[in-house]
């Protein structure tokens, strides 16, 4: 596509032709530069820059993305993607042993090793992408280094990375997520001891299998609105999915329809573990989520209580499965900025419950806060 005197190859985009096809409406996104919108003529083969979606952000430096590949403990080829603090110094090939001078030269091995927090996408049938993510940004602004991977069961990468995930929740695919960790740290990215684990939904469930099945490997986890019991978030499904239940079943690993069927889904559910979380954890969830019930997570929250382990938990009143009025998503974004910079020390703005007007209540369980506002006794609200 031709702007001005020099032509683009668009590699990432999405396109809005008109009825005789001879008019696109053309975005652009890239991890540093997002949403530049074009109008563009097929006949003249030109395009014309319209305006940036979020011109606010110019004034600011965003992060590479690095798209890798590694290979797992059994052999199956992983795709990930890291992205490192924008003004982070890196080491170039040059400065590198020959095993890690590929890496050098793509621009993922940085002077110093980083805090990192594994951001693991929902689904799972989903994957990550590349392109610019307001949690990555806003991670990366706070001096954290963000590592996303798609793990087998994701999609997009043909039959055999999705089949391979089928039956193994909290397995191979939790392996996957370990085996991307290790990769970092091995090749010099990650610090073992301030790694974070985090996502929604799915990734919710990651974080906390990361939690109970493998306490010793995160230094803290984020958990928004995610499951943590197999059995109850299947029998407590939305009318409308009920013609998946097979599907989901085969994908768990199991069923809530026979014996053995229930104890593979107890066996890979969290909240049978939940006395094994030794690390904090900070648990979201949206009191409208019809995917994922409000149970889901205060089952969890009182299990861990029973044990006399510290929780936070957040319940926003008015949100569904993901958070979208403005005052909350703010606030989503305070409270774990807040919660991983007491975990692994990276940089934050003061936040006080409540700043943003968000609908949420703030429960905490034993957990030593910092002048948030927030009660210490267990299961105090605000």
């Amino acid at each position: 596509i031709k702007i001005g005197n020099q032509y683009y190859i668009f590699k990432s985009l999405e396109t809005y032709p008109n009825s005789d096809m001879q008019t696109w409406l053309v975005t652009f996104s890239s991890a540093e530069k997002p949403f530049e919108i074009f109008l563009y003529q097929r006949k003249e083969k030109l395009a014309t820059f319209l305006r940036e979606s979020h011109s606010e952000l110019k004034s600011f430096k965003l992060s590479r993305q690095v798209g890798f590949d590694f290979v797992a403990r059994d052999g199956l080829t992983i795709q990930a993607y890291v992205n490192l603090p924008p003004n982070e110094p890196l080491q170039s090939a040059a400065d590198v042993s020959a095993e890690l001078r590929d890496l050098a030269e793509l621009g993922m091995i940085p002077v110093n090793r980083q805090r990192m927090v594994l951001l693991v996408h929902g689904g799972p049938a989903s994957r990550d992408h590349y392109g610019f993510l307001n949690t990555v940004a806003a991670l990366t602004s706070r001096g954290y280094a963000v590592l996303r991977v798609n793990f087998r069961g994701s999609v997009y990468f043909g039959k055999r990375l999705y089949n391979a995930g089928i039956g193994e929740w909290s397995r191979k695919m939790h392996d996957d997520l370990i085996d991307a960790v290790e990769f970092t740290i091995e090749n010099g990215i990650a610090n073992r001891s301030q790694v974070a684990i985090m996502g929604t939904s799915y990734g919710g469930y990651a974080a906390l299998v990361g939690l109970t099945f493998t306490p010793d490997t995160f230094a803290c986890g984020v958990d928004i609105n995610g499951p943590s019991n197999l059995i109850t978030q299947m029998e407590a499904l939305p009318p409308y999915w009920h013609g998946l239940r097979r599907r989901f079943f085969k994908v768990m690993g199991g069923d809530t329809e026979t014996e053995e069927g229930r104890r593979e889904l107890i066996a890979r559910s969290p909240f049978f573990l939940a006395d094994r979380v030794k690390k904090p954890l900070l648990i979201m969830q949206g009191a409208n989520d019809a995917r994922v019930k409000q149970k889901e997570s205060e089952q969890f929250v009182d299990a861990l209580k029973n044990h006399s382990i510290p929780v936070t938990f957040v319940l926003f009143n008015d949100e569904g499965h993901i958070f979208r009025h403005r005052p909350n998503r703010l606030a989503e974004y305070g409270h774990f900025e807040k919660f991983l910079h007491e975990c692994l020390g990276g940089e934050y703005e003061p936040f006080i419950s409540g700043q943003y007007n968000e609908n949420a209540i703030v429960h905490t369980s034993g957990l030593i806060t910092k002048n948030d506002g927030i009660s210490e006794s267990s299961g105090g609200g605000e």
